[in-house]
């Protein structure tokens, strides 16, 4: 993301992805900014030009959202210090953290280079559900490089968007155990990148990752 500013007494936004106008993306960052104000007053005297552009197909669920959400974020707390900010602080991403959270929840976790926990659990010390923190200082020597592997199958969107599932799991009957799975399972997976257990970790991200595809199943029958 390419971001330039301007202070022009007036807020104006205009949004390019890949190198074009997009309506509905624009209309959705337009909404957060307006948001952010209360938090930034400065946005109300300032021209923005943001650019954009994905590295893998954009809404196919591999949380294109988190990763813009989280560099605006990031941009607006860096504009707030500007021109003093001279390198990104703890204090820096944590508040970044909390407003990418805003746009978006896996965005809260995105601010940080390495592995980063949201949401409060008793395991993870100085968790909270308004911010995440990094879990590096967790990593066990053999997990401190892992990374995700992706495979694209299908490029096009997801019918069922991310905002859309979280709605789907209000008043639903499998809601409350499945927030105690995903504690439970979160436990265990903390653990295992403490112990650099690669075969407990690789058991529980199956079975989450199994868990929720039949739960998705089951919500757009």
């Amino acid at each position: 993301m390419e971001t330039q500013f301007k202070k022009t007494g007036k807020f104006h936004l205009d949004f390019f992805f890949e190198g074009e106008r997009n309506e509905a993306f624009s209309a959705k960052l337009e909404k957060y900014l307006q948001k952010m104000k209360t938090y930034f007053p400065f946005l109300d005297e300032l021209q923005l030009k943001i650019s954009s552009r994905n590295t893998f197909p954009h809404s196919a669920g591999i949380a294109s959202s988190a990763s813009f959400m989280s560099a605006v974020a990031m941009t607006l707390c860096s504009m707030e210090q500007y021109p003093h900010c001279r390198r990104i602080t703890n204090d820096l991403r944590k508040k970044a953290s909390y407003m990418a959270r805003l746009g978006s929840g896996s965005a809260s976790r995105s601010v940080f280079p390495k592995l980063a926990g949201w949401g409060w659990h008793p395991d993870l010390e100085n968790s909270s559900d308004e911010f995440a923190v990094g879990a590096a200082l967790q990593l066990h020597p053999k997990m401190k490089d892992i990374r995700d592997a992706v495979i694209i199958v299908d490029a096009s969107p997801k019918k069922v968007s991310s905002s859309k599932g979280h709605e789907l799991m209000k008043g639903h009957f499998l809601a409350e155990n499945r927030v105690q799975q995903a504690s439970a399972n979160f436990a265990q997976l903390l653990n295992a990148l403490k112990q650099g257990d690669w075969d407990s970790f690789s058991t529980v991200v199956e079975n989450e990752a199994l868990s929720l595809h039949a739960m998705m199943q089951n919500f757009i029958r």
